[in-house]
């Protein structure tokens, strides 16, 4: 037993392996993802995964593994070792990690027409200890901190009863959905905290987004101009790129027709929510307007939101969300964070 940080996993490293889909049917199991991604949050274990003799079927342990050459100690032939995390996802037998007393080990539902139960060399059997009942899957520890990080910068921030049960339930069922921000960065958002605001709400839709399954970011920062500054990103990867502060005019027409662009080269599969958020006004973006319309119908879930910050009733943000059937949504510069989660989390 090693230090994560000092295990090495011959060819390959620890974010190496397939996801595995499982999960408990009659024979119970666990619904785990890649089983490297929870052993980097549950501690430490062996460094070897269990194998398999592709000629004969042996299973060996991992405290055994080590011991193997190329001739199988079972079929004495000349043989190749296949990882169990391939075997698992080639039968779709179940796998997991848990976390017991005596640290980190496997949990394995083997059944017996698919694979022998024990190390053929240790005989150690591959099953669940009694002590971890089979119908209860482990959490997910990353979607568990994101949880906690999410609601405890809620309480710095919104108020220490923002996150109810029912927001954070809410939050947990926002999965497989690209959210495209379109945030003004021109030289009036410099008032009055604006776009320190602005940052800090974007931040907080961020972490949230981090703890559902599959979602995605893109960002397009407008002022004269408009930029894209990332596309397709994970939240948490969003959360280290800076965001530029520009300081130019304000360019409706150049951030749709960005936002249009985006949504051409995402896949249908995702639900879309489309965010635009800016303090002034331009020239209205009727063709842009009608070109996502257009694209709308490559998706099941569209979601279209224009933000005013610092207005009173805009008519062209107001026109925008109407032909788009989308929400016109407008808040002063302070409630800016709250308004914009309870809109994600309420709406």
């Amino acid at each position: 037993m090693g230090d994560l940080g000092e295990i090495l996993i011959p060819g390959g490293n620890l974010d190496d392996g397939p996801d595995i889909a499982v999960g408990g049917d009659d024979s119970g199991g666990f619904a785990m993802g890649n089983p490297f991604q929870m052993i980097k949050k549950l501690g430490k274990l062996d460094p070897y995964p269990p194998v398999m003799c592709e000629l004969c079927g042996e299973i060996f342990c991992p405290k055994c593994r080590p011991q193997l050459t190329s001739v199988c100690p079972a079929c004495n032939q000349q043989t190749q070792y296949k990882s169990l995390w391939d075997v698992f996802g080639d039968m779709g037998g179940n796998m997991g990690v848990y976390a017991g007393e005596d640290g980190v080990g496997f949990i394995m539902d083997i059944r017996p027409r698919d694979l022998p139960k024990h190390c053929h060399l240790c005989g150690e059997e591959f099953q669940a200890p009694a002590e971890i009942p089979k119908d209860e899957p482990p959490v997910d520890p990353d979607k568990e901190e994101a949880m906690e990080e999410f609601d405890k910068d809620c309480q710095e921030n919104l108020g220490e009863d923002f996150c109810t049960p029912e927001r954070k339930e809410k939050l947990q069922e926002i999965q497989t959905t690209q959210v495209i921000f379109a945030l003004d960065s021109s030289g009036s958002m410099g008032a009055n905290k604006r776009w320190d605001t602005l940052l800090k709400a974007y931040s907080l839709i961020l972490k949230g987004l981090r703890v559902g399954d599959g979602n995605l970011v893109s960002l397009v920062n407008f002022e004269s101009k408009a930029h894209l500054s990332y596309s397709n990103l994970a939240p948490t990867d969003a959360l280290e790129r800076k965001v530029n502060f520009y300081r130019g005019g304000t360019n409706f027409v150049a951030a749709m027709s960005q936002i249009n662009i985006i949504l051409k080269k995402i896949d249908p599969s995702m639900k879309i929510v489309v965010i635009f958020i800016t303090d002034g006004d331009a020239s209205y973006p009727s063709s842009e307007i009608n070109s996502m319309n257009e694209l709308k119908s490559n998706f099941a879930d569209f979601k279209f939101f224009s933000v005013g910050i610092d207005v009173d009733q805009s008519p062209l943000l107001m026109r925008m969300a109407e032909e788009t059937e989308g929400k016109y949504v407008e808040a002063g510069a302070a409630e800016m964070p709250k308004t914009l989660l309870l809109t994600l989390l309420d709406d």
